[in-house]
């Protein structure tokens, strides 16, 4: 057994007979778990085959008869679904995914990316142009960085993983996610445990001056306070 899996359970949660399967399959499981998890479910069996699919091009497996290979990919399967699950549990409070030299770019960045749009493309803020022109630009200008400058780039998501991001990138997710965000959470509390939540934010904007709002989410909770 891969030694970072959780203890195997089939799909009650009752422990199941520890699997046979390689570091390898392993590993290009936990690859492809993240995707399989985010498919809707009519398209679980399409994702699922092709992950079956690179697994029969494996050396080891590629020694497998049919019986073999037919009783292998029901393993693959139960794995899925037993880690998929623990994920899913996992993603219900994980709003932020790891820091990535990209998105620093981004955030650092933003106005020189802005700029560069508007110069080439000629679409300005809140454009649908602009928005699907966004991630070009975003390699334009990481094409333009010297070494020095992507591999400080590369520290700074470190830095923000590690410890946090900076008070101005803070206080722009404050400003554009903090309602998705707080959103997100009162639905969880109301479809996971009936809970009905009133929310009081309160964070320091780029000019360090306290902000605070309200939420309350009466569409989610389905009824007035």
């Amino acid at each position: 057994m891969h030694p970072h899996s959780p203890s195997p359970q089939d799909l009650v949660g009752n422990p199941v007979v520890q699997s046979d399967l390689t570091d390898a399959e392993i590993g290009m499981l936990e690859r492809r778990l993240p995707g399989w998890i985010e498919c809707s479910k009519d398209k679980k069996g399409d994702n699922f085959k092709a992950v079956c699919d690179e697994l029969r091009a494996l050396p080891y497996v590629t020694t497998l008869n049919r019986s073999q290979w037919d009783s292998r990919k029901k393993q693959y399967k139960m794995w899925m679904y037993n880690h998929g699950r623990g994920r899913a549990q996992e993603a219900l409070t994980k709003y932020q995914q790891q820091w990535m030299a990209r998105a620093v770019v981004v955030r650092t960045k933003k106005a020189e990316i802005t700029a560069l749009i508007q110069e080439k493309k000629g679409a300005q803020p809140g454009e649908a142009e602009m928005i699907s022109n966004y991630q070009w630009a975003v390699s334009q200008v990481m094409g333009n960085m010297t070494e020095a400058e992507l591999e400080e780039a590369e520290k700074g998501a470190m830095r923000w993983n590690s410890e946090r991001p900076p008070l101005v990138v803070q206080a722009d997710t404050a400003a554009h996610k903090g309602k998705q965000y707080a959103r997100k959470f009162a639905s969880t509390m109301w479809k996971q445990c009936g809970m009905r939540v009133v929310i009081l934010e309160a964070w320091l904007n780029e000019a360090e001056q306290v902000m605070v709002s309200r939420w309350v989410f009466q569409v989610v909770a389905r009824a007035p306070f």
